[in-house]
C-alpha cells in the first residue's frame, strides 16, 4: 500500500524526534507541574498514590528486564521482538509504568483537584502516541510476526496478571533486575 508507506515515512522524523528526546519532555511536563503549591494530601489518598508508584516501579523491573538495555539510548533499534516476561501481557509496559508514575506524582504533588486533569491527560496522550509510534515501528521491522502478537497482546491494559510464558534464565533474570531498576 503506497500510502501506508508514504505515510510511515513522513512519521520517521517525528517518531525519531520524540523518542530522542522523550525524557525532556516528561522533564518540562514536571517543571510545570513544580509551579503550583503543593496540595495536602490525607493519609489514606497518599497511602494509595505512594502504592501506585511502587506497583509502576515494579512493572519497569519487570519490563527492563527482559528488554536489556537497548531502549536507553537516543536511537530506537530492536534486535529481536521481545514476546515474554512483561511484554506477553502488555505491549507497552514501559510507557504503562511511565505513566503510572507520571501519574502518581501530579496526584502525590496537587492532590485530589481538577488540576490534575491537563496533566494526566497530556501524560497519558504521549505516552499513548508514544505507544503507537512504537507498534507502526515494529510493524515494520517485523511484520507478520507483530501483527501475530498485537492481536493477542493489548498495548496498555492488560487482560490477566498472571499467566505464566518463556522466560529468560533466573541468573539472567537476577542480573537485569539490579542492572536496570534504576536506569
Amino acid at each position: 500500500n503506497e500510502s501506508g508507506t508514504a505515510s510511515l515515512a513522513e512519521e520517521e522524523p517525528k517518531r525519531e524526534f520524540l523518542y530522542r528526546y522523550r525524557g525532556w519532555v516528561l522533564g518540562i511536563l514536571s517543571l510545570i507541574l513544580l509551579l503550583f503549591e503543593p496540595a495536602d494530601l490525607e493519609l489514606i489518598m497518599f497511602l494509595i498514590f505512594i502504592n501506585i508508584f511502587i506497583l509502576a516501579f515494579y512493572l519497569r523491573v519487570k519490563a527492563r528486564r527482559v528488554i536489556g538495555e537497548h531502549t536507553r539510548g537516543d536511537i530506537q533499534e530492536a534486535d529481536e521482538l521481545v514476546t515474554w516476561g512483561a511484554y506477553a501481557r502488555l505491549r507497552h509496559p514501559l510507557y504503562v509504568s511511565n505513566a503510572a508514575f507520571g501519574i502518581s506524582l501530579i496526584f502525590l504533588h496537587l492532590g485530589l483537584s481538577l488540576r490534575v486533569i491537563p496533566f494526566i491527560v497530556v501524560l497519558v496522550a504521549f505516552e499513548a502516541y508514544l505507544g503507537k509510534l512504537d507498534d507502526r515501528f515494529l510493524e515494520k521491522k517485523f511484520g507478520d510476526e507483530l501483527k501475530i502478537w498485537a492481536q493477542q497482546t493489548p498495548a496498555f491494559f492488560p487482560r490477566e496478571f498472571h499467566r505464566s510464558g518463556p522466560m529468560r534464565s533466573a541468573r539472567e533474570a537476577r542480573g537485569y533486575f539490579f542492572q536496570y531498576s534504576f536506569a
